[in-house]
């Protein structure tokens, strides 16, 4: 038994010692690009140029040999937003070539960073490709060799030209969780599936990036054709990197052939679905490998749970070769199916998408037969197959409030109006007293508010209403209008891509609702939001507001507003200057979405100044000077000045110039 141990030992020494003069070799052989170079393999070529900050921008098949790199780059990275005060940089670059013995060219791209945020990452790029696939595998790694934690939200970004160079019919598609969408504007969208597609529908040439499903998070589309200018920055899920630790990744591009849109994408094949006029589904495969007796088991689920079965298919792939699979399948109706297979090679299950984390192995996408409206920008038609969008989303945070009511079905309480409530709210209640008023102060001619927020814990929709019976004068009696109290819905809106990237997405408090019923789902919470106002005229004092909730999941509950008016007035035009951008374009859509048609502009515009007006700001595109219809401009400012006096009159303290009249 002795002899056996030591045989053993010797044994794992020698494996360990040649693991170790491999790694020593293929450090010590490793060559340095110092000068543009050109690698090729059996289906790839790329240029590198040591030069360009690690941007390759030259790239593509060996036939046709056409540069698929779009004017932007390819195989970019980042960490988060940068500073527009200090900028961030890199040091030490340096491209490798790394000899290998499996006829895979391996390239490595290396850099520290040096600025704030990213103080002490060290990065590795390395780039594989192999001799036996039409595409690309990139490895990222980052470490963190500084003396600090470092908050990071790693990107990648590519811009491609699939057919050698743009052209106005090319499609950039991603999945989101709306659906495969074909992306005709730039924008964030929340990534349902871990690919995107380059397509040119002309020469039928498919450019796909696969990433790990279980770190994407979505995706920013640059969409700019008139600028040229187009691509997908890919988001992965931010995290913190203490100093030590490293985070990795891998994606992939493949380069193939034959499809005109695409429906799913993997690191071995890509697929187009279509439902044709004569009943038929029609699916295309176009693969970046060579594979031999592989068969496809595939089957359709509507959306009302009915599954159909579908023929089993043999073949063989080969890269640039075409497999079109033909299913005799009638659609009962227009609708959204799903469209689940698995590949199979002889007997045994090929998994596909192992190396990015598919999480069933087989293609797992969606179809349209129809034409379906778009949905709701709340609806999700395509769910993301792994949780990784969802990483975001705000989780429950621990509150501690003063609750006017406290019971197992309803929770309720005072709010000011400079904090958040979220749906998620569900707080313990203190040990200080039921406090079941609000106490404001409020100068003649301002605005004050308050929130009333209501946790429904029950498993019913809870319908509450908020009855004011009016705002009395305590000294002498008297009685303020209705108009002097404001009450709204609080609307949550969902954020799936916060405008900065790293904060929190979820349900967040947005619009105010003109209401005083509201509804609340089960184990949810939500409210009302109360303006008080005292116009000029208001004489000061003490007042009191008697207010009452009642729901039909609890007793009446009664609540008051004690509210001081001081003596002095604000100034009608007030002194400090703000200066806020409004688009029209998302205050149009806006509308649209709300009432379904067209808004009357001139309405629009004059319902967001009066409430800009309210909130004593200004509207930077509502309250500026237009620019010259004709060659006498003084004449055409001297007719606007009635309409500037009013806005002046109105409390308006700012009006801009267009920068074309400053530039003429």
């Amino acid at each position: 038994m002795g002899f056996m141990l030591t045989q053993k030992k010797l044994t794992s020494l020698f494996l360990f010692l040649a693991l170790v003069i491999t790694c020593i070799e293929r450090h010590t052989l490793a060559e340095a690009i110092t000068k543009p170079t050109e690698i090729r393999s059996n289906y790839i070529w790329l240029k590198i140029d040591p030069n360009n900050e690690g941007v390759i921008t030259e790239l593509g098949l060996i036939s046709p040999p056409d540069n698929i790199s779009g004017p932007l780059g390819m195989f970019q990275e980042g960490f988060g937003v940068g500073s527009f005060y200090v900028p961030n940089r890199k040091i030490n670059e340096k491209w490798e070539l790394i000899p290998r013995n499996d006829g895979v060219k391996e390239l490595r791209y290396t850099y520290d960073c040096e600025g704030p945020n990213i103080q002490g990452l060290s990065v590795t790029r390395t780039i594989l490709i192999s001799p036996y696939e039409a595409g690309i595998t990139i490895k990222l790694k980052v470490a963190n060799k500084g003396v600090e934690a470092q908050w990071i939200a790693p990107w990648v970004a590519n811009s491609i030209n699939p057919g050698g160079k743009w052209t106005e019919s090319d499609r950039l598609e991603i999945p989101t969780t709306e659906g495969i969408i074909r992306v005709t504007r730039s924008g964030h969208y929340l990534a349902s599936r871990n690919w995107a597609s380059y397509t040119d529908p002309e020469l039928l040439a498919n450019v796909c990036l696969i990433f790990h499903s279980e770190q994407l998070h979505s995706f920013l589309a640059v969409w700019e054709p008139q600028e040229n200018k187009q691509g997908i920055q890919s988001w992965f899920i931010p995290m913190v990197l203490k100093p030590g630790e490293e985070w990795n990744t891998i994606y992939k591009l493949s380069i193939m052939r034959g499809l005109s849109h695409l429906n799913f994408a993997s690191e071995e094949i890509s697929a187009q679905i279509d439902y044709t006029s004569d009943r038929k589904l029609i699916l295309l495969l176009s693969p970046n490998r060579a594979l031999q007796n592989m068969y496809i088991k595939a089957r359709i689920l509507g959306e009302d749970g009915t599954v159909w079965k579908l023929p089993t298919k043999k073949f063989s792939f080969e890269p640039n070769i075409l497999i079109r699979c033909t299913y005799e399948w009638e659609a009962p109706k227009e609708g959204r199916y799903d469209f689940l297979a698995k590949i199979e090679q002889g007997n045994t299950t090929y998994y596909l998408g192992k190396e990015t984390g598919s999480p069933h192995g087989g293609i797992d996408t969606q179809f349209i037969v129809g034409n379906l409206p778009a949905p709701k920008t709340s609806e999700e038609t395509f769910p993301p197959w792994t949780d990784a969008p969802y990483s975001l989303d705000k989780k429950g945070r621990r509150l501690t409030r003063n609750l006017f009511v406290n019971s197992n079905t309803i929770k309720g309480w005072l709010e000011n109006s400079m904090f958040k409530i979220y749906p998620e709210d569900n707080p313990e209640p203190t040990t200080e007293k039921v406090l079941t008023e609000e106490k404001i102060v409020l100068a003649r001619g301002e605005r004050e508010s308050f929130q009333i927020a209501i946790r429904n814990n029950s498993d019913q929709l809870m319908h509450a209403q908020l009855s004011i019976t009016g705002i009395k004068n305590l000294n002498t009696g008297l009685t303020l209008s209705k108009d002097a109290i404001s009450v709204y819905e609080i609307k949550f809106h969902r954020v799936t891509i916060p405008s900065y990237y790293e904060g929190p997405t979820g349900y967040w408090p947005d619009s105010l609702y003109p209401t005083e019923k509201i509804k609340i789902p089960p184990t949810s919470t939500g409210g009302f939001w109360l303006t008080l106002y005292a116009d000029e005229t208001t004489p000061p004092g003490d007042y009191i507001c008697q207010m009452e909730i009642t729901t039909n999941l609890s007793d009446p509950i009664e609540l008051e507003s004690k509210i001081r008016v001081l003596e002095f007035a604000l100034p009608k035009i007030p002194f400090l200057k703000t200066d806020f951008g409004f688009s029209w374009e998302t205050a149009i859509r806006g509308s649209r979405f709300l009432t379904g048609k067209d808004p009357d502009l001139n309405l629009l515009a004059t319902a967001y100044l009066l409430n800009a007006i309210q909130h004593r700001v200004t509207l930077r595109e509502l309250c500026q000077f237009p620019l010259p219809q004709t060659t006498n401009y003084e004449k055409e400012l001297d007719s606007l000045l009635p309409k500037i006096r009013k806005l002046q009159t109105a409390g308006i303290n700012l009006f801009s110039v267009p920068p074309k009249i400053i530039e003429t």
